[in-house]
C-alpha cells in the first residue's frame, strides 16, 4: 500500500489518510496515532505540507516515529513542507506590498481556515533533515519536485497571484522543501 497523508486527490495507486473525514478519504485518523495501520505494512508515504501543522514539543517526532514504524524496511517517504527560510526572506523584501506580505504571512503560519490549518513549526531543509535522522530515517535528499500530485509541493507559490496558484519562478524562492528519506532495510 502506498499512503497520501492530507491528501485531497485521488490516484489509483495512493490511499488517502487524512485528519478530516470526506468522500476522498480512506482512512481518518491523525498521522500521531497511526495504530490502524499494522508495523512494516506500507511501502511508501506521501505528505505534502502537513507536518508544519504539528508542534515540534511532541507531535512531529511522534508522528515521524508512526510513519517510520509503519513503512516496510526500505520503504521510502516523500515530505514536502514550506521553505520557513525562504518565506523569512521573501517578505523582508522591499518590494512588497502588504498585500504580499499577508500572503506570505499565510504561507508561514497557515490559511487558518479551520482548527487544523494552522502552521505550529517553520522548517528549513537542515530542520527537516535533522527530525528525520533523529527517529531513524536514512539517505535522507533534497529534490525539486516529486510530480505525484497538484499540490505545494510541485513549484512556488506566488504571492502576487490573487488566487495563491502555484508557479514556476517568483525572484527564484521555492517557498517548498521536498525531501526523500528511507528506513533502514534491515
Amino acid at each position: 500500500m502506498k499512503l497520501h497523508i492530507g491528501g485531497h486527490q485521488k490516484h489509483p495507486d495512493w490511499a488517502i489518510f487524512d485528519i478530516a473525514p470526506s468522500e476522498l478519504t480512506d482512512f481518518v485518523g491523525t498521522c500521531t496515532d497511526m495504530s490502524q495501520f499494522q508495523a512494516g505494512s506500507v511501502e511508501e508515504i506521501y505528505a505534502s505540507h502537513v507536518l508544519e501543522h504539528l508542534s515540534h514539543n511532541q507531535e512531529l517526532e511522534q508522528a515521524l516515529r508512526e510513519f517510520l514504524r509503519i513503512l516496510k524496511p526500505g520503504g521510502r517517504i516523500r515530505i514536502s513542507v514550506p521553505d520557513f527560510q525562504e518565506i523569512a526572506r521573501a517578505f523582508c523584501a522591499e518590494d512588497l506590498t502588504t498585500g504580499d506580505r499577508y500572503k506570505l504571512s499565510r504561507l508561514a503560519f497557515g490559511g487558518q481556515r479551520n482548527e487544523y490549518d494552522l502552521h505550529k513549526i517553520g522548517f528549513s531543509y537542515d530542520i527537516l533533515r535533522l527530525f528525520l535522522e533523529q527517529v531513524g530515517f536514512r539517505n535522507v535528499s533534497r529534490v525539486d519536485q516529486f510530480n505525484l500530485f497538484t499540490d505545494a509541493s510541485m513549484g512556488k507559490v506566488d504571492p502576487r497571484r490573487q488566487d495563491g496558484s502555484i508557479c514556476q519562478t517568483i525572484d527564484n524562492m521555492r517557498f517548498s522543501i521536498n525531501a526523500i528519506a528511507h528506513k533502514p532495510a534491515a
